[in-house]
């Protein structure tokens, strides 16, 4: 059989969309980042690469169950490279897959890497200024005479096609970012697609305001104009996976600290928080200026704190009572468990307030809902 592309191969080579699924598995066996250059013994120096950036490349590989496929790449100076793929079909249609990651420069084998969040890269040979060759998956030129190389194109491709994401979501300062999980760029947020949406879940996320968290999506990494006649780079949001509260993008648990963190009632002087019966799950929030904010089982809490080293009092704001269908009970022992609090002790992302007597009152879980 010659050696040709078919789909089932050529699927090897190419970045694949990432199901939640694989995320979270990712996430439960600890994440492991993505080979970066650094360790790979790779060179992210693009000054030898052999070309200016950012260029676009383009080329038809040959295909067994299809007419083709037609590969557009764009390699960006800030080390992502987006790629489009469009597989040819009998009927005259194609099929496009679309993809943005990482990716470096093997200076000595002079070889472009793309990277994928699952582990196959993609290579291609820099044979001169303006031509790129596909390697097989051992970084070696095949032996078929068919067409692997692609070409510099002398307009750069505006590269507008919605591709799988996944970043670091934050909003301060009047403006939302995201930092791009696989190089670590940071890129605004446009006021288009569904950023009022993203913004509302953000802020529904049990977090300190201006956290980080870890958002999976659908975008677009593009040019944006405005109304006002100005123009930026940034991404549109223009479908949602899932937020991931307290993981960052290699699936660690971020540190917590007692300050700056909503904590959410799990238990409760030994008992599961299920075994109340309540409206709405009791929280705190310890700020940075020694006030506590949070949510009893009834009413709002208000308060101040004191902390040393690991010692903790907590002091509520009274406030006037009023009929309460649901969750007087649980609010009241909640209470006396902050009342009664002496010091804590948190473990990873679970917190325990401790009485005088070093009797576990209240376990709390960071950023839970």
């Amino acid at each position: 059989m010659p050696d040709v592309f078919n789909r089932q191969r050529l699927s090897l080579y190419i970045i694949r969309y990432i199901p939640i699924i694989m995320l979270m598995a990712l996430c439960l066996a600890g994440c492991q980042s993505i080979n970066t250059g650094e360790k790979a013994g790779v060179d992210r120096d693009f000054r030898d690469v052999g070309f200016n950036l950012p260029a676009t490349f383009s080329g038809k590989v040959s295909c067994v169950d299809c007419r083709g496929v037609d590969i557009v790449l764009t390699l960006r100076p800030d080390g992502l490279y987006q790629l489009r793929l469009s597989h040819r079909t009998e009927d005259g249609g194609s099929n496009i897959e679309s993809m943005m990651n990482r990716w470096w420069y093997k200076r000595k084998e002079k070889v472009v890497v793309l990277a994928s969040v699952d582990g196959v890269m993609q290579t291609y040979s820099v044979k001169d200024n303006d031509t790129i060759e596909l390697l097989d998956i051992e970084h070696v030129h095949p032996e078929s005479q068919l067409n692997r190389e692609l070409h510099k194109v002398t307009t750069l491709e505006q590269f507008d096609d919605m591709v799988h994401m996944r970043g670091m979501f934050s909003l301060g300062n009047g403006r939302a970012v995201i930092e791009e999980c696989s190089t670590g760029n940071v890129f605004p947020v446009s006021n288009y697609g569904l950023y009022t949406e993203a913004v509302g879940r953000y802020a529904a996320i049990p977090h300190s305001y201006g956290t980080p968290v870890l958002l999976e999506f659908e975008g677009v990494l593009g040019r944006v104009d405005y109304f006002d006649d100005q123009a930026e780079e940034a991404i549109t949001i223009t479908g949602f996976k899932k937020f991931y509260p307290r993981i960052d993008c290699e699936g660690n648990i971020m540190r917590v600290t007692l300050t700056e963190t909503l904590w959410t009632l799990q238990q409760l002087n030994g008992r599961q928080l299920e075994n109340f019966v309540a409206e709405k799950t009791p929280y705190f929030l310890l700020e940075q200026d020694s006030s506590m904010v949070g949510f009893g089982g009834c009413r709002n809490l208000t308060g101040t704190f004191r902390l040393q080293e690991d010692m903790l009092q907590i002091n509520r704001t009274p406030v006037p009572r009023y009929a309460c269908f649901k969750g007087l009970e649980l609010e009241n022992a909640f209470l006396d468990a902050l009342r009664e609090t002496a010091s804590f002790e948190i473990e990873v992302d679970e917190l325990k307030l401790i009485d005088s007597d070093d009797t576990v009152r209240a376990v709390f879980k960071a950023g839970a809902k």
